[in-house]
């Protein structure tokens, strides 16, 4: 029992909290931008889709208003939420705002997303829940402008709940693959590359045709979920695993048309980041911004140099919980 209060409720840096919030709002902001050219396409009355699907939830601001002008609305408030989150301006009401511009939009037309954008959405209602502006935000310069710098400590239970749905996300996908012929099979991966209106180009009959090469990728592929699901957990073993899951996703996004998919997986890993290595990471930040010929720039990083209560880098007590 000591051990599961530890784990969700013993206080920890924020740090790696924030800037999961920031790398999030950089993607939410570029998926909204990839989305915007077709918005009316996917989700208007005279799209691809007319009518919000029967089944599943009607859940969403575009269940309820089904206008073209709801729909551009829909686009404005999801812009300038992911906007807010990324400097940490009113950090849980954008991220909540976020959230409902995100699951209006994949429940209206669920046939055009996959899991990672579902995965985003799901991170922005955890983000919500996070105490996400606590550091690196507007929030806390408005604030406590000499604390900018400073990573105080918080319960960690809505970040448990970002790492749990990252690590179920690979344990769910190995079950699934597993239920099927064609993983056990180990034809999966090839069977995929020949599919032309996936991949982003031609693959070579050679390397398609290759028992080893297809025996190689599928089952590679299922190690490497499988250790993300499970061994991500061990601090010893998370550098390698996250390198591993880094290439299988390059190689994915690389190879296949997936959308927003493996940038979003790839982005998840920041919420395993131990919170001592990202302080040291953002201290060398601060360093570098210091010797910025941009005066704003500068007074940013000198934030709290000589009056913060909470100092750089954060004590050796503080690191270690």
């Amino acid at each position: 029992m000591s051990r599961w209060e530890r784990f969700w409720f013993s206080p920890v840096s924020v740090s790696t909290l924030a800037v999961l919030r920031i790398v999030f709002g950089v993607v939410m902001l570029a998926w909204a931008a990839a989305l915007a050219p077709n918005a009316l396409r996917f989700f208007s009355s005279s799209g691809v889709l007319p009518h919000h699907p029967a089944s599943g939830t009607r859940w969403g601001l575009l269940a309820w208003f089904g206008s073209d002008t709801a729909v551009v609305g829909v686009m404005v408030l999801l812009f300038v939420s992911a906007a807010l989150l990324i400097v940490g301006y009113r950090t849980r009401i954008a991220a909540v705002a976020a959230w409902v511009a995100l699951i209006s939009l994949t429940r209206r037309d669920p046939f055009v997303f996959n899991s990672g954008d579902a995965l985003l959405r799901n991170i922005a209602l955890f983000l919500a829940l996070a105490p996400s502006g606590e550091a690196l935000s507007l929030d806390r310069w408005r604030r406590d402008r000499a604390g900018f710098w400073g990573f105080p400590a918080r319960a960690p239970w809505a970040m448990r709940l970002i790492q749990i749905q990252v690590s179920m996300v690979y344990l769910f996908t190995v079950w699934a693959k597993a239920r099927g012929d064609r993983w056990f099979a180990g034809t999966a991966v090839s069977e995929s590359l020949r599919v032309h209106d996936l991949v982003r180009f031609p693959i070579p009959d050679a390397l398609t045709n290759s028992v080893l090469l297809a025996n190689l990728l599928t089952y590679g592929t299922l190690v490497v979920e499988l250790s993300l699901a499970i061994f991500i957990w061990n601090r010893r073993w998370r550098p390698w695993v996250i390198a591993a899951g880094i290439a299988l996703h390059g190689f994915i996004e690389l190879t296949f048309a997936l959308g927003f998919f493996s940038t979003v997986m790839i982005a998840s890993y920041v919420a395993f980041v131990p919170e001592d290595a990202m302080e040291g990471f953002l201290g060398r930040i601060r360093t570098r911004m210091r010797r910025s010929r941009f005066a704003t720039i500068k007074r940013i990083a000198e934030a709290g140099d000589a009056s913060s209560t909470i100092p750089w880098p954060a004590p050796a007590a503080q690191r270690a919980v």
